[in-house]
């Protein structure tokens, strides 16, 4: 759980227009909608506890099952990525047919061989795992993910995925709780925190650019308040007075 948990925070801290089917082409993933959304602690505290997790996965969840909704996606690179967080939610929330039909429309957008033979191999494990055992904490769990990895990479021809195969080799081997969360705390966590403390920063003037400029004659009004009025001064070009 912490795995996936933490993957998902890292996709997603996770766009001229053409009609087809209803949707709004976007040729670029540059011209997708960017979401913005508040967390309470830090992001480490988030990954490890459920409850302050769930809400942030469901605000995650309407906004990438909006952009499909609503969007024909040119790049199939972004396409593939809101259908992989969509997946990965899916399976967090024990919807494993729905993480398993996401895994598949993602693999048919792959272009690249060994990528298309490799694609979504560890959910499809994974979730043949759980149907197999009941459960996704077991023992049996953790070796059925293995049997069922191992067998999709026999069936698979070897010259053709054996680059890609060896580089994830080496990323699984090293991978655990305290990696993830070290990438959480040292790449994610520092991101987070230079946001916050460009919002602190531009704080002060947005709100002095929101303060409503008072009229003509409630400037004047507060200027006698001020003893910085003497009759006879005239009412133009006065300086912008706040309230």
């Amino acid at each position: 759980m912490l795995r996936f948990l933490s993957c998902l925070l890292a996709t997603f801290l996770l766009p001229g227009a053409v009609l087809a089917q209803g949707k709004t082409r976007i040729e670029k993933a540059a011209d997708l909608p960017r979401f913005t959304y508040q967390v309470e602690g830090s992001l480490e505290s988030i990954v490890r506890d459920e409850a302050k997790f769930r809400p942030l996965a469901a605000e995650l969840r309407r906004d990438a099952q909006s952009v499909l909704d609503r969007y024909e996606i040119a790049d199939k690179a972004a396409t593939r990525q809101y259908l992989g967080l969509l997946g990965t939610l899916d399976y967090l929330e024990s919807r494993y047919a729905d993480a398993a039909k996401r895994t598949a429309e993602a693999r048919a957008l792959e272009d690249k061989p060994a990528s298309k033979l490799l694609s979504g191999h560890l959910m499809r494990a994974l979730v043949a795992a759980q149907a197999k055992t009941g459960g996704t904490t077991s023992p049996a769990f953790r070796e059925e993910v293995g049997r069922q990895v191992a067998a999709e990479l026999k069936a698979t021809p070897y010259a053709v995925v054996s680059n890609d195969v060896m580089g994830a080799k080496s990323g699984y081997e090293t991978l655990g709780e305290t990696r993830i969360l070290g990438g959480v705390r040292e790449r994610l966590q520092p991101v987070v925190d230079k946001a916050v403390d460009a919002v602190k920063a531009y704080h002060p003037l947005y709100r002095k650019a929101l303060d409503p400029v008072l009229k003509r004659f409630e400037r004047v009004a507060i200027l006698k308040k001020r003893g910085e009025w003497k009759d006879g001064d005239r009412v133009t070009g006065l300086r912008k007075t706040r309230a």
